[in-house]
């Protein structure tokens, strides 16, 4: 059965926002990896159920927390801060549309 990916297309939040753009969400056996756009893995979790925090990762210069508060095959959003001491409000949000599933269709590409 194919697993689901989503990619982060909506990102607010300054300045770094932005930089979550193209990042993905990856189901996985055990929980989920969040990926960077080239696909490296920057951090896991078994949890399955929101609202549940990936791990802390450096990513762009900073060490970030993503936390994930909504998880359907529609999609997947959340919020997002990071230790970059020039922002002084909120941190951010950010949100995919629906997973698709590039799992299932990379192997059958490679047959």
């Amino acid at each position: 059965m194919p697993r689901s990916i989503w990619t982060i297309n909506n990102a607010g939040g300054d300045p770094d926002g932005s930089d979550l753009i193209g990042c993905h969400i990856k189901e996985t056996s055990t929980g989920y990896d969040f990926t960077s756009p080239n696909g490296t893995k920057l951090a896991s979790t078994t949890s399955t159920t929101p609202p549940f925090t990936f791990p802390n990762f450096p990513y762009e210069g900073w060490t970030w927390t993503i936390e994930v508060t909504t998880l359907a095959a529609s999609g997947v959003s959340g919020g997002w801060s990071n230790n970059n001491p020039t922002i002084t409000g909120e941190e951010g949000t950010w949100s995919t549309g629906a997973g698709d599933d590039q799992e299932e269709d990379a192997a059958a590409a490679a047959t």
